[in-house]
């Protein structure tokens, strides 16, 4: 995919970043704390986050309500596949406005699904390790490596299936999709909920 940017009237500018994902079922989070300590990941925090994805023609566009780094408006392009995968994307920081905007988009574009969950967020080297614990879901692991501008994909992947090793995954853990697609597949009248709830706007309980 060829680098995306906007120029916005404050001179700002978005661009298209990369990173490598890979998911798994991981019912012992625990255990994953210890495996990072062990490697000397870097811990970055506890994050409740509280997203909101709504309809779009193409990829994924999803508002992050976030305790631990504030909202941010994130749109992203991911192939759906049980291994790691490149997701590009973009985010925009939108402050203390996650309220106003959530109700605009879900009026404009329908709120598509709502999801919570808790991120311990560590970091190492070139990759954020998510232990995550999404309501209605379970508990996963996810890794992120970061793709700079002179990073290959091949480097990303080796790195990835270190860590896979590290924390003994196998490959009947790894999830396909998002969080959201996920949701629904176990909850198939979760997302009819969401929506028929989108008149009087979405919940703020996370």
């Amino acid at each position: 995919m060829s680098s995306v940017r906007i120029l916005w009237q404050d001179e700002k500018v978005l661009t298209m970043r990369r990173n490598i994902e890979l998911k798994a079922m991981y019912p012992d989070l625990q255990s994953a704390r210890r495996i990072c300590a062990k490697l000397g990941a870097a811990h970055i925090g506890v994050d409740r986050q509280l997203d909101s994805f709504f309809k779009v023609t193409s990829g994924r566009l999803k508002l992050r309500e976030s305790s631990l780094t504030g909202n941010s408006l994130i749109f992203y392009m991911r192939e759906d596949k049980n291994q790691p995968k490149q997701s590009d994307y973009m985010i925009f920081s939108i402050h203390d406005n996650a309220t106003v905007l959530r109700e605009l988009l879900a009026r404009a574009l329908g709120l598509f699904i709502q999801l919570s969950k808790t991120r311990d967020i560590y970091l190492y080297h070139a990759t954020r390790i998510h232990l995550d614990e999404v309501d209605s879901l379970g508990t996963f692991v996810e890794f992120e490596y970061v793709l700079s501008e002179t990073d290959s994909f091949e480097k990303g992947l080796e790195d990835l299936g270190k860590l896979k090793k590290n924390f003994d995954i196998h490959d009947s853990s790894l999830v396909d999709v998002s969080y959201s697609d996920l949701l629904i597949r176990q909850h198939p009248t979760r997302q009819m909920c969401q929506n028929e709830a989108k008149e009087e706007g979405p919940s703020d309980k996370v």
